[in-house]
C-alpha cells in the first residue's frame, strides 16, 4: 500500500537555524579538507621518501575511494540505528575524530614509530601505510555522520543555504592547506628534522581538525536516542540488507542525481590527481618538468595553480548561492533554477577540458586550471543541497502521513502549478522494506562519487601505459605539444571532459523539487 501526499499539501514549518549555528554545524568540513590537502599534497612524496615505489603509492591511494564505497554507507546505516544519550550521530563524530588525529600523528612520525621495531624502512613503511588507511576510513566515517547530523537538524527551507556554507568551508580548507604548503615552516619554526614540513603541517592539521569537530559536536545537539524503541534487530546482515535494498530500490530523484555524480566524478578524478603536473609540464615545456633545471619553479607554479583553483572555488561557493537566492542575475526563476546552474557548471568543465587541445604555454595552462575552480565550487555545493532537500522533505512527509489527514490543508492548485511536491511518493512498504534514512542515502550518494574514482585510476593507468610506452625519460629537447603522444595527462583531461558531457546531459533530467507550502510564514 502507498500513501501519497497531495501535491498542494501544506505542512507545518520547522524553525529556521541561525546563520551562526549553520557555520558551526558545517565548520567540520574546513578541518576535513585542510587535513585532506596535506594528505593529498604530501602523502605520496612522503611514502616515496620511505622507499615505496610509484606502484605502491598508487595502491595506497586506493584507500580513499575504497573507504568512500565501503565505510560511508555502512557507518551511515549504523548511525541511523545508534542508541546513545549523545544522539545518533555524535558518538561516531567523537570516536572518528580521535582515530583521525591518532592516524595523522602516526603517519607524520612514521619514521620514529617504525624505527622502534625495525632498523630499515620496513617498520616506517608499515606504520605509514596502516595510518594512511586508518585516516581515510575514519575520515569517511566522520564525514557521513556530520552530513547526516546536518540533515537531521537543519530544516527543509535552509538545506540549500547550509550546503552553501559547506561549499565555502571546503574552499577555505583547500586554500588554507595549499597556502600553508608554500611557507617554509621548518625555517620559520626552527624545527630541524627529516620530514619536518610534513610533521609541522600534520600537527597544525590535527589541531584545526579537532577544533572544528569539537565546534560541530557541541553545536549539533541531538535528542537522546538511548530510549528510542528499536523496530528491528540491528546486525551486520540487516545493515547489508538495508544497503542492498536502498541501492536496488533507490528513489528516482536520488538515482538521477547519483548518475550525474558518477559521470561528473569520472571527469574530476584525472584533473584533481594530475593538474599540478600538467601545469608544470607546460611551464617547463617538457614532459618531465621536475627533472630538469626548472624543476623547482615548475613545482611551485603547479602548486600555485592549485592554490588559485581552490581560492576561485571558495569565491564561487560563497557568491553563486547568494546570487541565486536574491535573483541577482535578473532572469526568470526557471532559467536560473538549481538544476540549470548545475548543468551550466558541468558544461563549463567539459569546455575547459576540451580546450586543452589549444594550450601551448604555462600561462594559458594555469588560466585553464584556475577556471576549473568555478565548476568545482558549484560541485561542492549544489548536488549535496539537492540530496539534503530531498532527505528532509521525505522525513517531514513521512511524519505527516503518519498523522491524521486533517492536519493537511489542501488549497486548490494554481493553473501554472505542474510540478508535484514529490518526485517519488512516500510508500509504506512491508516487502521489501526500503529504508530511506539520511545516513544510508548519503552513503549511497557517496558510492556514486567514489566508484568512478576507482575506475578512473585504472583507466588513467592504461592510458598512460599506452601513450608513454616509448618514453625514454628526461630529454631537454622533449618539448610539450598539446595532443601528441607525450601529452598523456592532457588526453586524460579530455577523456574526463567527454565524461562531463555525459554528466551534463543527464543533469537536464534532474528537476527542482517543489518545496512544500508551510504553515508558519515567519520561518520562510
Amino acid at each position: 500500500m502507498e500513501v501519497n501526499v497531495p501535491p498542494s499539501a501544506v505542512i507545518p514549518a520547522q524553525k529556521n537555524v541561525s546563520r551562526l549555528r549553520l557555520f558551526a554545524l558545517t565548520v567540520f568540513f574546513l578541518g576535513v579538507q585542510f587535513h585532506w590537502t596535506i594528505q593529498l599534497g604530501y602523502g605520496t612524496p612522503f611514502l616515496l621518501s620511505l622507499g615505496m615505489d610509484k606502484a605502491g603509492t598508487a595502491a595506497v591511494q586506493l584507500s580513499g575511494p575504497i573507504a568512500g564505497i565501503v565505510i560511508q554507507p555502512i557507518v551511515g546505516a549504523l548511525t541511523d540505528h545508534c542508541r546513545s544519550r549523545l544522539g545518533r550521530r555524535r558518538p561516531t563524530v567523537i570516536f572518528g575524530t580521535i582515530i583521525v588525529v591518532l592516524s595523522m600523528a602516526s603517519m607524520a612520525f612514521a619514521r620514529e614509530i617504525g624505527g622502534l621495531f625495525s632498523s630499515d624502512n620496513t617498520g616506517p613503511l608499515v606504520v605509514a601505510v596502516v595510518a594512511f588507511f586508518m585516516l581515510d576510513f575514519s575520515d569517511n566515517a566522520v564525514q557521513v555522520a556530520c552530513r547526516a547530523l546536518i540533515a537531521d537538524l537543519v530544516p527543509l527551507q535552509q538545506q540549500r543555504e547550509v550546503n552553501a556554507f559547506l561549499g565555502v568551508q571546503v574552499g577555505v580548507g583547500y586554500t588554507l592547506g595549499y597556502g600553508l604548503g608554500f611557507i617554509d615552516l621548518p625555517g620559520l619554526t626552527g624545527v630541524d628534522s627529516q620530514g619536518a614540513q610534513m610533521k609541522i603541517l600534520s600537527v597544525i592539521a590535527a589541531g584545526i581538525f579537532t577544533t572544528c569537530m569539537t565546534i560541530t559536536a557541541l553545536t549539533g545537539r541531538e535528542a537522546s536516542s538511548a530510549n528510542m524503541e528499536r523496530n528491528k534487530t540491528v546486525s551486520p546482515y540487516t545493515i547489508a540488507l538495508e544497503l542492498v535494498n536502498c541501492i536496488r530500490y533507490l528513489p528516482t530523484y536520488v538515482s538521477k542525481i547519483c548518475r550525474v555524480q558518477f559521470w561528473a566524478w569520472a571527469g574530476w578524478y584525472p584533473l584533481l590527481c594530475y593538474c599540478t603536473t600538467w601545469v608544470a609540464q607546460f611551464h617547463a615545456d617538457n614532459h618531465h618538468p621536475f627533472q630538469g633545471p626548472q624543476g623547482e619553479s615548475a613545482a611551485r607554479i603547479g602548486s600555485l595553480a592549485l592554490l588559485c583553483f581552490s581560492f576561485l572555488s571558495l569565491v564561487t561557493s560563497a557568491i553563486v548561492p547568494v546570487m541565486h537566492s536574491k535573483q541577482a542575475l535578473c532572469l526568470g526563476r526557471k532559467i536560473v533554477s538549481i538544476p540549470n546552474i548545475w548543468t551550466i557548471s558541468i558544461i563549463l568543465f567539459a569546455v575547459l577540458g576540451l580546450s586543452t587541445f589549444w594550450v601551448y604555454s604555462g600561462t594559458v595552462a594555469m588560466t585553464v586550471m584556475v577556471l576549473f575552480g568555478i565548476s568545482f565550487g558549484i560541485a561542492n555545493w549544489l548536488p549535496f543541497a539537492l540530496i539534503g532537500e530531498w532527505i528532509v522533505e521525505q522525513e517531514i512527509l513521512r511524519k505527516v502521513t503518519a498523522e491524521p489527514q486533517e492536519h493537511l490543508q489542501l488549497p486548490a492548485p494554481d493553473d501554472d502549478e505542474e510540478a508535484p511536491l514529490l518526485v517519488d511518493p512516500v510508500p509504506v512498504m512491508t516487502t521489501p522494506e526500503v529504508d530511506i534514512s539520511a545516513g544510508l542515502v548519503i552513503g549511497v550518494h557517496n558510492i556514486a562519487m567514489c566508484v568512478p574514482q576507482l575506475l578512473g585510476l585504472g583507466a588513467c593507468a592504461l592510458l598512460f601505459a599506452f601513450l608513454d610506452r616509448n618514453d625514454g625519460g628526461y630529454d631537454p629537447d622533449d618539448h610539450m605539444y598539446p595532443g601528441d603522444s607525450g601529452d598523456s595527462i592532457g588526453w586524460a583531461l579530455r577523456a574526463g571532459a567527454v565524461c562531463a558531457l555525459v554528466s551534463a546531459w543527464l543533469s537536464t533530467r534532474v528537476k527542482e523539487l517543489r518545496k512544500p507550502k508551510l504553515f508558519d510564514e515567519e520561518y520562510e
